[in-house]
C-alpha cells in the first residue's frame, strides 16, 4: 500500500521476470487495477499507469420500475470493453459494449423475461486494452471462456487494466 506516485521496492530474485500490479480505489466509484508484466527483476523507472474507473451514473441506486427499456450509463473505461451485470431473481444477464450505456436484454420470446417487482444489483466490469469488443470475445479474445467456466476471474493476463464498479440495487417494474 502506497499513495506515492513514485517508489522503489527491493523485490527477491525468485526468476528471470517478474509482473507489477497495481490497485487504486475510489470509495465513491470502485476499484482499478493495472498490470505490467515482463519485469527484470532490480528494474527501475517502470512506468504504470493507473486510467480512472468507470462511475456508474443512472440509473440511481434503489431505482424502481425499471424495464428492458430503461437505460443504464456510466462513463467511459479508456481503451477497453464494458461489462455489465444484472442480477436478480435467480437470473443473470451479461452485456459485454465499448458503449457507456446499454439496456438489459429482453429475453422474454425465450421465456427468460426480466421478473416483474424483483430486486436486482448490477455492476459493471472494464477491461483493456481491448479495440473492439469483437477483439475482446472472438475466437482468440482472452474473454471468449469467460462466462464458461465457473469461476469469474478478473486476474489480468499480460499488459493492461480493468476495473470494477460499485454496485446499485434496483426494483423492476412490477
Amino acid at each position: 500500500s502506497n499513495t506515492a506516485t513514485s517508489f522503489s521496492y527491493k523485490t527477491p530474485s525468485v526468476g528471470n521476470t517478474m509482473t507489477i500490479t497495481s490497485r487504486a480505489n475510489n470509495p465513491a466509484v470502485g476499484d482499478v487495477f493495472a498490470s505490467k508484466t515482463g519485469i527484470s527483476p532490480n528494474a527501475t523507472n517502470v512506468a504504470l499507469t493507473l486510467p480512472e474507473a468507470s462511475a456508474l451514473s443512472l440509473p440511481i441506486t434503489a431505482a424502481t420500475g425499471i424495464t428492458t427499456a430503461t437505460p443504464f450509463n456510466w462513463t467511459a473505461f479508456s481503451g477497453g470493453v464494458h461489462i455489465a451485470f444484472f442480477s436478480g431473481g435467480g437470473r443473470q444477464y451479461h452485456v459485454i459494449t465499448q458503449a457507456n450505456s446499454t439496456t438489459i436484454p429482453d429475453f422474454s420470446a425465450e421465456g427468460l423475461g426480466l421478473p416483474a417487482a424483483t430486486n436486482f444489483s448490477w455492476q459493471v466490469v472494464g477491461m483493456a486494452p481491448f479495440a473492439s469488443v469483437d477483439a475482446a470475445t472472438g475466437p482468440t479474445g482472452p474473454l471468449t471462456d469467460l462466462f464458461k467456466t465457473a469461476v469469474f476471474s478478473l486476474t489480468p493476463e499480460g499488459d493492461g487494466s480493468y476495473m470494477v464498479s460499485l454496485t446499485r440495487t434496483f426494483t423492476t417494474a412490477p
